[in-house]
């Protein structure tokens, strides 16, 4: 079964935060998990806030039906800004987003690391297909699984089956055992690799 080399011990099962989180805490366990320990769920959060300014969060007001409303950041500065953030939901959070300010950390650019994106994945058996091919390089790798009302939970996947797969939950702070076969993903995945 292949898996990530030593993740019963190297991966460091770091939860996320917030109740949104999940997307900055999982990349924040791939970079730990590859020896990058600078950068965290909180520099990506930021660096995202700073992007997207007036338009980076949300307040859920209605889960059934989801509604949000746009809440502004202006003036705030970043301990008051992350904790607004804590309560919020991102507007325009997704893998790329996150990714972004990572990149743009001068530690990640020295450490020789690449987050590689893929959209656009059309079937179950191309994204198992994708999951399975970073696992077996040793490259850390995070799904995204439908949770059933449209909205979607990221994980990092440490080890894969023909059939099944262990993922790292950051909001349940636990390795979860998932079947294939019961698993909606969405259609892209976020691959740490070595840069060559």
């Amino acid at each position: 079964m292949p898996s990530l080399t030593d993740w019963k011990t190297r991966f460091p099962k770091i939860p996320q935060r917030a109740g949104f989180w999940c997307i900055p805490a999982s990349i924040e366990n791939m970079l730990r998990y590859s020896g990058l320990r600078t950068i965290t769920q909180e520099d990506m959060i930021l660096g995202y806030c700073k992007r997207f300014g007036e338009e980076a969060l949300a307040k859920i007001v209605s889960v059934n039906p989801l509604k949000a409303v746009p809440v502004s950041i202006k003036g705030l500065d970043d301990p008051d800004l992350l904790q607004l953030a804590r309560q919020c939901a991102f507007r325009h959070g997704n893998f790329e987003t996150f990714a972004e300010p990572a990149r743009q950390n001068a530690t990640f650019q020295n450490a020789r690391l690449c987050l590689h994106f893929t959209g656009n994945i059309t079937t179950r058996e191309a994204y198992f297909s994708a999951i399975t091919k970073a696992v077996e390089q040793d490259c850390p790798i995070l799904i995204s699984v439908n949770n059933g009302d449209s909205t979607f939970h990221i994980q990092s996947v440490v080890e894969v089956g023909a059939e099944d797969f262990k993922a790292y939950d950051p909001a349940l702070d636990r390795i979860g055992d998932y079947k294939l076969a019961e698993c909606v993903f969405s259609n892209d995945v976020l691959v740490l690799k070595r840069s060559a």
